[in-house]
Formats: C-alpha cells, sequence, structure tokens
C-alpha cells in the first residue's frame, strides 16, 4: 500500500473518531434532556389533572351537604323525622313482649 493511501486512510480515521464520539455525547445529551423535559411535562400534567380532580370532588360533596340541608328544612321531613321516632318507640314496644317470650 502506497504512502499516500496511509496518509488518506490515517486521515480519514483520524476525522471520523472524533466526530462520532462528539455525535455520540450529543446524542446522549439530547435524549436525557428530552427524556427529562418528557418526566417534567408528565408530572405536570398529573399535577394539574389531581388538582383538577380535587376541585371536582370538594364541589360534588358541598352540592351534597347544600342538598341535605334544602332537605332536611323542609317540612315533610321534619314531619316524617316527628312519626318515625314515635313509629320506632311504638315498634320496639310491640316486639319486646315477643322478645321477652
Amino acid at each position: 500500500m502506497k504512502i499516500t493511501t496511509k496518509l488518506r486512510v490515517g486521515s480519514l480515521f483520524l476525522a471520523l473518531i472524533p466526530a462520532l464520539v462528539v455525535g455520540g455525547l450529543v446524542g446522549w445529551t439530547a435524549i436525557s434532556m428530552a427524556q427529562d423535559a418528557l418526566h417534567k411535562e408528565a408530572e405536570s400534567r398529573l399535577t394539574i389533572l389531581r388538582e383538577s380532580r380535587a376541585r371536582q370532588i370538594e364541589s360534588y360533596f358541598t352540592m351534597m351537604r347544600e342538598q341535605l340541608v334544602v332537605t332536611a328544612e323542609t317540612i315533610s321531613t321534619q314531619r316524617a323525622m316527628a312519626l318515625f321516632k314515635s313509629a320506632f318507640h311504638d315498634y320496639l314496644d310491640e316486639v319486646r313482649p315477643d322478645i321477652e317470650q
């Protein structure tokens, strides 16, 4: 093999090796940065979703509490509770003789 061919091949390797090393490092850094960015984005979306769900649940329980208060304040509910209380005591009086036997 001629010396000029050897010099060309050697020069080619001297140029390719650093280019490949630098390319590999740049690629590895880019992949690492992309993974970090994706992880942060996913975490951010999950945080937003968690906060949204928390607001929905709190809103649901607030609505239920308000409905319960309104229902409890109606006259028909108050009458029903009074009748239930007396009916419960009447039921106990009816059942006690059967229990004692």
